[in-house]
């Protein structure tokens, strides 16, 4: 067996209880450079914003695509805009960042506790995820300053994120 990183950095992420959805990568490494990606998807549209498009095509097809929280969501018809995503805060247990009009923020965190996910199938390839995860107990999501409506059902900081390439020789 052999492991080949492809993605070090951050994901916190939410969903809301009317189906709006966020996540908000922070690669310091991978695969396709460092980076950063913001992704809403609602009933109405799903959205990726990053100034790399290509760590933002990979990180929404090939990993976030494969997570329960996005289930359903089709990348294929996402639209895709080139602009920053800036970070205002981001810490073990807090997140705030901005992009293509949206932002989102979580926080009011509940714990941070070590996680493994030894194999994780995602498209015939198996991953394998580290990371510090913080649950939360509040999260927003808003376009244009105006917030979706709709409670947290689940929202995360994870931080000191791995995802690793497992291959079995």
């Amino acid at each position: 067996m052999s492991i080949e990183p492809v993605f070090v950095g951050a994901n916190p992420g939410c969903v809301l209880s009317t189906g709006v959805r966020a996540s908000v990568w922070i690669a310091d490494w991978s695969i396709h450079g460092p980076g950063r990606v913001g992704i809403v998807a609602s009933e109405n549209e799903t959205v990726v914003v990053s100034s790399q498009p290509v760590l933002a095509r990979w990180l929404a097809n090939e990993l976030t695509a494969y997570f329960p929280e996005f289930e359903g969501v089709d990348f294929g018809t996402a639209e895709y805009q080139d602009a920053d995503v800036a970070l205002q805060v981001l810490t073990p247990t807090d997140l705030r960042a901005t992009f293509g009009g949206y932002e989102v923020a979580i926080g009011d965190s509940k714990e941070v506790r070590p996680v493994t996910v030894e194999a994780w199938e995602m498209g015939g390839t198996t991953m394998r995820l580290t990371n510090l995860l913080s649950p939360s107990r509040s999260a927003a999501v808003s376009r244009d300053k105006k917030p979706f409506e709709g409670e947290p059902t689940t929202a995360f900081v994870a931080t000191s994120e791995r995802w690793d390439r497992v291959r079995r020789d």
